[in-house]
């Protein structure tokens, strides 16, 4: 089922055509496409809830077929052509009654009936009992008449409409009764209906008083007495329409019928009350435009050529299109071909030419010129049509402007371009900036960390804490941007592994602690006793998620407390539900900016920013983060109370696992033998950084400040691991490191140090044949 099915559904009943009776103008169509695709079997299938039922059939005795059998419901779920040149050897049909039984199907094409909304109300399919595919002339022809079997159904719709609104005015016609009445010469009514003094108002008294010409409105009048003077001398029954007053002071439109009795010289009027008939027609006027509208949407005419006598019979549209409008039949050929385009005109010949050969249809885009110079786009599509004679007497075929259609496709394709550009300039900026501004960040928090391992005084080692703090905010900002990039290009996957819940929790409780006690705040974490201990999830973006959540609680609140609660909601043999509830009693959300926090670089407040800081990211990376691992970040919040955010996900159940021992920071480890190692870094800070690093380790190394000085070094000496660096000032690191591959043949294993941390980076690094990649900043133990 398409995902729009409800709304789908609610247009095919509005058409009114399920259960109809046959009508020519779509068995026309059935036909035609049968014989273009030279197919057995058309059919115009439309699908409701439970069956495909066909308006027009050709090769097929039945009406309807079950909806869960039908080739047409995958035909529905595509913009395009839906093809099946052998049934038997498909997957999805082998099996299927239509093709093991009666019709015996072995191949299909369906083109989707799409109305204007977009909405897919059934197929125009052939059928056949033998394997086939279309070419691409039978493909284009297919989709023509399927547009034009859509337009049909409009039409009729249209139709139907129209002709409701013209029986709803007939029987209002019919239950109102006639106004009539006589007149003297002098203007005066002699005689007059009840009707007519009840629509004005008046009592006869006051109707036989004065002149009936006082009543009618000022504009009026003119035309009243030009009328009247027309009936005395052509002593003919005029019709007109004016204006009357009504005794409250209102206008009553009246349609009159009058005629003059000579020998009396008295007027016989009958008129009707068309005020609202008046606004009904105009109505029906716009409803007129519209029809006509609709049937010119399509841009497509119809034709035939009588290649005995090369005449030439156009249909209407086809003489709009072409500008032939005031051209008489007998000149329609040459004044045809006068107006395509000369370069075309050949091309079109031989198409023409080899369809009547082969008895093939054929389909031709070509130019005309119009009678100002303008140039539009014709598709022509014909067949050749042979009479019982055995004769081939007639070519017929059908012309559409696609004008319109090439233009767009232009503007699509100069579009594409376009975003393309974009994209790749987005990339290449933030594959820059990431480099950039990771590269000195490197330094900083490498240098921060070799720092730490020194003997420090009591107020270095603020400084130090102070520097450590910046940076790793500073750090969590580039993150928060790069994860965003990744999210926005829908390339961020969600990593499930096995961890401890329990223990990850705590981790995280711990790890937030210090500032809820910086800020006096009372920090609880609530864990549901029946919780599960092990379960399987990406364990790394669930914890950037409640670090984001609670870290924001913790910034908000100035006093009372922030609470982390996780409960088990449900369970069964595989999955747990749990729910996440971070609550503060911060300075809560104004209710009109709740829905705006989870925007991109959005804050609920202009002045939060200038107090607390933030990219306006975490909330809009946290909720897109929770969509992918299948839940929905909530929130509740009142100014002054305080705020929840809550989210439900389901984690998958798992045997007990490892957690990762992480290296303590700050202590500097070594190994237990020495390892020569080749650097490839160009960045002077960053070379005594990692110089510095792995003596600390207890290593050998030697600096590349390029990739052919490293790779000449590789050549006569040996080295037990290589770190290497992506942007070098002669070659790459992944170019560098296909070199040692592929040509030294070396298999040191090698780690990708790189400041790029974009969607693709660590595969490329593992396809130009790296071991491993980390990312820069890095911690010392992560490297060790």
């Amino acid at each position: 089922f398409p995902a729009n099915e409800k709304d789908r559904l609610k247009a095919l009943f509005e058409y009114h055509i399920l259960d109809t009776l046959p009508e020519q103008e779509l068995d026309a169509i059935t036909k035609l496409a049968s014989h273009i695709c030279q197919t057995p079997i058309a059919l115009i299938s439309l699908l409701d809830e439970k069956r495909q039922w066909f308006k027009s059939r050709v090769g097929l005795e039945v009406k309807e077929t079950p909806r869960e059998i039908s080739f047409c419901q995958y035909a529905i779920m595509d913009e395009i052509i839906y093809e099946v040149s052998d049934a038997q050897k498909n997957k999805l049909f082998s099996d299927n009654p239509l093709v093991t039984g009666d019709p015996k199907i072995r191949f299909y094409a369906g083109a989707p009936l799409i109305d204007p909304n977009g909405l897919k109300l059934g197929t125009l399919c052939v059928i056949d009992t033998t394997p086939k595919k279309l070419n691409e002339h039978q493909r284009e022809a297919l989709q023509l008449l399927a547009n034009a079997t859509v337009t049909q159904i409009r039409l009729r719709r249209n139709n139907k409409e129209l002709n409701e609104s013209r029986k709803t005015l007939k029987n209002f016609f019919d239950l109102s009764p006639e106004l009539m009445c006589t007149i003297n010469m002098q203007g005066y009514l002699i005689s007059v209906s009840n009707s007519f003094s009840m629509l004005l108002g008046y009592s006869e008294e006051e109707l036989f008083s004065k002149p009936l010409l006082e009543l009618v409105h000022p504009d009026d009048i003119q035309k009243t007495i030009k009328e009247r003077a027309f009936i005395e001398k052509e002593k003919s029954t005029s019709s007109f329409e004016n204006r009357y007053r009504c005794k409250d002071g209102s206008y009553k439109l009246l349609s009159w019928n009058a005629t003059l009795e000579p020998e009396s010289e008295i007027y016989y009027a009958i008129a009707r009350d068309i005020t609202k008939e008046k606004k009904i027609q105009e109505l029906i006027k716009q409803s007129e435009v519209s029809l006509s509208l609709a049937q010119s949407i399509a841009k497509l005419g119809s034709w035939e050529f009588d290649l005995t006598n090369e005449e030439l019979i156009l249909s209407k549209e086809f003489s709009k299109i072409y500008e032939l409008d005031t051209i008489p039949q007998s000149s329609h050929y040459m004044a045809y071909r006068s107006k395509i385009h000369p370069d075309d005109l050949s091309n079109l010949d031989l198409k023409v030419n080899e369809a009547i050969k082969n008895d093939e249809p054929y389909s031709y885009c070509y130019r005309i010129i119009l009678n100002n110079g303008m140039v539009r786009h014709i598709l022509e599509i014909g067949k050749l049509y042979i009479e019982e004679d055995g004769n081939a007497t007639w070519l017929r075929g059908t012309i559409q402007d696609v004008s319109e259609s090439k233009r767009l496709e232009k503007e699509l394709l100069d579009s594409k371009e376009n975003v393309e550009k974009a994209m790749i300039a987005k990339d290449i900026f933030l594959a820059n900036m990431s480099h950039e501004i990771r590269t000195p960040m490197n330094a900083i928090i490498g240098f921060t960390e070799l720092l730490h391992q020194t003997n420090l005084q009591e107020v270095q080692k603020g400084y130090l804490g102070t520097v450590k703090m910046a940076s790793e905010n500073l750090l969590t900002i580039i993150n928060d941007i790069l994860d965003f990039s990744k999210i926005e290009a829908g390339r961020l996957e969600i990593d499930a592994h096995p961890f401890d819940v329990h223990e990850n929790l705590k981790n995280i409780h711990n790890l937030l602690k210090v500032k809820a006690d910086e800020k006096k705040l009372v920090f609880n974490l609530f864990i549901s006793a029946d919780l599960p201990k092990w379960v399987c999830s990406d364990s790394v973006r669930l914890n950037q998620v409640i670090i984001n959540l609670a870290g924001n609680a913790i910034k908000f609140t100035e006093q009372g407390s922030v609470t982390i609660a996780i409960t088990k909601c449900s369970e069964d043999d595989f999955n747990t539900v749990f729910s996440f509830s971070i609550r503060d009693t911060g300075i809560g959300i104004k209710k009109e900016k709740m829905e705006k926090i989870f925007e991109r670089f959005v804050q609920a407040d202009g002045d939060i920013h200038k107090k607390f800081g933030g990219t306006g990211l975490g909330l809009s990376i946290s909720k897109n983060l929770i969509e992918l691992m299948g839940g929905e970040l909530m929130v509740e919040s009142e100014i002054g109370k305080g705020s929840e955010f809550s989210f439900k996900i389901n984690l998958g159940k798992c045997e007990e696992g490892t957690n990762n021992d992480n290296l303590s920071e700050g202590v500097c480890q070594q190994f237990d033998k020495r390892y020569k190692v080749l650097v490839f870094e160009d960045n002077l800070l960053n070379q005594y950084l990692i110089k510095e690093i792995l003596k600390n380790f207890g290593c050998d190394i030697e600096l590349s400040l390029n990739g052919a000085t490293g790779i000449n070094m590789l050549k006569s000496k040996h080295f037990d691991i290589i770190l290497m660096d992506i942007q070098l000032p002669d070659m790459d690191g992944y170019e560098v490191a296909r070199l040692i591959r592929n040509e030294l043949k070396l298999s040191t294993p090698i780690i990708t140090m790189s400041a790029h941390t974009l969607i693709g980076d660590r595969e490329k690094s593992s396809l130009a044949g790296m071991n491993d990649f980390i990312s820069k900043p890095f911690k010392q133990h992560e490297l060790f």
